[in-house]
């Protein structure tokens, strides 16, 4: 099995790609997956980082693909409990196959949106903007990902795929809250972690408010 083989099927036909789940073969293709997953959030935790440069060049990257990894094991659990719950005949290594290829297809997204992401963010000094520009890419990453969920589900026979939507959302908002806990993911960084711990929302009120002051601070200069 090569990469393309897996590639390919993953952005065309994810059911014909968990079907190999089945079967033989399955850490083949699960391990190609989580090297998808990985190189394409390496990619764009590069893009990141080149908004601030200096240390946020290898910081930032390093937090992403730590902040991946963390995500996919305490949500792991979770998307397992609600497949169960959807009638869904999978098992766990089924069920693990399905959130490498949601990661995987949101990680080749987010490849491609890239170089989109690179213009904006040397294009812009606030980091509220440009973390806003990222947030988006992210996000639109996740929705492209949802028919991984809903495919995977309808293969295993499930009886409502209502549940993937609720595992979305608890991946979205475990996603944002990692970032904070990971921050600075844009702008400088004195240390490779701000200290103290923050909400997300909080997080992203006290950055837009330290950009409108540094606005105001230059337009009166």
């Amino acid at each position: 099995m090569s990469p393309d083989a897996v590639l390919d099927p993953l952005l065309r036909d994810p059911t014909g790609l968990l079907r190999r789940f089945d079967g033989a073969g399955a850490a083949r293709c699960f391990g190609f997956l989580v090297l998808l997953a990985l190189g394409g959030h390496l990619v764009y935790g590069l893009v990141m980082g080149s908004f601030a440069g200096g240390m946020q060049w290898w910081a930032v990257p390093l937090k992403l693909l730590l902040g991946l990894a963390c995500c996919a094991v305490i949500c792991f659990p979770s998307l397992y409990i609600l497949v169960c719950l959807s009638g869904a005949h999978a098992g766990p290594s089924q069920v693990a196959g399905m959130l490498a290829a949601v990661l995987a297809l949101g990680a080749v997204f987010l490849a491609g949106a890239a170089p989109i992401a690179w213009v904006f963010s040397q294009s812009s000094n606030m980091v509220a903007f440009t973390g806003f520009v990222h947030l988006a890419a992210w996000l639109m990453s996740i929705v492209a990902a949802a028919r991984v969920l809903t495919r995977g589900l309808r293969h295993w026979r499930a009886r409502s795929s209502n549940w993937a939507a609720v595992w979305l959302l608890i991946f979205v908002v475990t996603g944002l809250q990692m970032a904070t806990v990971l921050r600075p993911l844009v702008g400088p960084a004195t240390g490779i972690l701000e200290p103290g711990r923050r909400f997300f929302l909080q997080n992203w009120v006290e950055t837009v408010d330290a950009d409108l002051r540094v606005s105001a601070r230059e337009d009166g200069e």
